[in-house]
């Protein structure tokens, strides 16, 4: 009981405590980190090129330029290549300080998931763009219950994780389904809990940029690879995407009851899995690592 009470009574100090021992220990490993030929890959897209040659090379890298459009001021301003593990570092160190103070997670999963991965070393030492995607669904799940309250900010976000990495996109999805969608479809029967028109607002910025990365993405000058991506990767999660929406309209209309967390956490776990089972079964996607899943999982649990 005694040590529930200190606890309590020194839970912030304990939390920036245990924050600094996780920065120290991370920013040893950025500083003895030697860059991968992925990580100085990104850095010289960014240093040489424009942001419209970025933009077509995405084609062939595979990757939204979000991160190459926050690396470029570094990279063309002289900076050492050191820099991109050190913004890397930074991302993470922002994104763990909302996950230790801001998060609803039980305490005892905050304290052991910061010094695991992907917080730790991976995407905090090693530079790539799955910081930014860390990061913004750390927001999201923080936000997510004020989602309501601030309909267009987390639509925004959102979006922001489409330019993240195409892992998101399965995330995203169940997001957009279980919140603009469905409260569009509520509208109908005139109980939706949010404003047809943010709706609508929120819905349509993250086509629009769903659609700018589709395009970025899998443009005509790379016919091979984008022939391939939409057989076996555009196709079936469109697919799954219609699927799931029947599914919501069923619940909703047909069995008229309220199943609407239920149902935000199930088709968020249920999109997240789909797409990654999609991206590992797929000969032109590169195999995806455990701690990718761990990543949706991760986000469908802060926010759920």
């Amino acid at each position: 009981m005694k040590i529930k009470e200190f606890y309590n009574k020194h839970r912030k100090v304990i939390y920036w405590l245990i924050f600094i021992i996780y920065g120290l220990i991370n920013l040893v490993l950025t500083l003895l980190h030697e860059p991968w030929r992925d990580e100085i890959h990104t850095w010289l897209l960014s240093k040489e090129l424009t942001i419209p040659e970025i933009f077509v090379e995405s084609r062939f890298d595979g990757h939204p330029i979000l991160w190459h459009l926050l690396l470029m001021p570094f990279a063309k301003n002289g900076f050492p290549i050191l820099t991109l593990n050190i913004v890397s570092y930074v991302i993470m160190l922002v994104a763990t300080w909302i996950f230790l103070f801001k998060s609803k997670i039980p305490d005892v999963i905050k304290i052991f998931s910061v010094f695991t991965i992907p917080f730790t070393y991976v995407f905090s030492a090693i530079s790539r763009n799955y910081s930014l995607f860390i990061l913004f669904l750390v927001i999201i799940g923080v936000l997510y219950k004020d989602r309501y309250k601030y309909p267009l900010i987390y639509s925004v976000l959102i979006c922001f994780l489409i330019h993240t990495h195409a892992l998101a996109w399965g995330i995203v999805a169940g997001l957009t389904i279980t919140f603009h969608i469905y409260e569009i479809l509520l509208s109908l029967r005139k109980k939706n809990n949010l404003e047809l028109k943010k709706a609508i607002i929120g819905l349509v910025l993250i086509a629009v940029n769903t659609i700018i990365v589709v395009l970025q993405l899998y443009g005509t000058s790379n016919m091979n690879y984008s022939t391939e991506m939409l057989k076996k990767v555009i196709k079936p999660s469109i697919t799954a995407m219609i699927f799931l929406f029947l599914f919501i309209a069923y619940t909703v209309f047909v069995l008229k009851k309220n199943y609407k967390e239920c149902i935000i956490i199930t088709l968020r776990n249920w999109i997240s899995t789909i797409y990654l089972c999609i991206c590992i079964f797929s000969n032109n996607v590169p195999k995806v690592h455990v701690v990718l899943y761990f990543d949706a999982i991760l986000s469908n649990f802060i926010t759920g």
